[in-house]
C-alpha cells in the first residue's frame, strides 16, 4: 500500500488540537449527584459553597420573574375595562367604524 500524506488546513488542525485539549480537561472534570459538571480536585467546602451560590442566583431569578408576572398580571387591558363599563360597546363599535371608512 501506498503512503498517503494528509496536509491539515490551519482551521483543520485547530479543530483537531481543540478536541485534543477538550478531551484532557474531561479528565479533570466529573459530574455529581444532580449532573453537573465539577472539577475533580475540588474540596468539599468549595463545592457547597458553589452550590449555595447556584442555589441563590436560582432563587433570586425566580423571585425576578414571580414580580413580572405580577405585574404583567396587573396591567388592564381592553376586555378588561369593558367588564368595568369604563367603556361602552357603542363607543368601540363606532372606533370600529371609523377605522374601517378611513
Amino acid at each position: 500500500m501506498p503512503y498517503i500524506e494528509h496536509i491539515y488546513t490551519s482551521k483543520q488542525l485547530a479543530i483537531v488540537l481543540s478536541l485534543c485539549y477538550n478531551s484532557y480537561m474531561v479528565k479533570n472534570i466529573i459530574k455529581d449527584i444532580y449532573g453537573n459538571e465539577v472539577p475533580a480536585g475540588i474540596s468539599f467546602t468549595d463545592y457547597w459553597d458553589q452550590q449555595h451560590k447556584l442555589e441563590a442566583l436560582s432563587n433570586a431569578e425566580s423571585i425576578r420573574q414571580r414580580e413580572e408576572r405580577k405585574n404583567r398580571m396587573s396591567t388592564p387591558t381592553d376586555a378588561d375595562s369593558l367588564k368595568d363599563g369604563s367603556q361602552s360597546e357603542k363607543k368601540i363599535e363606532k372606533t370600529k367604524d371609523d377605522m374601517q371608512t378611513a
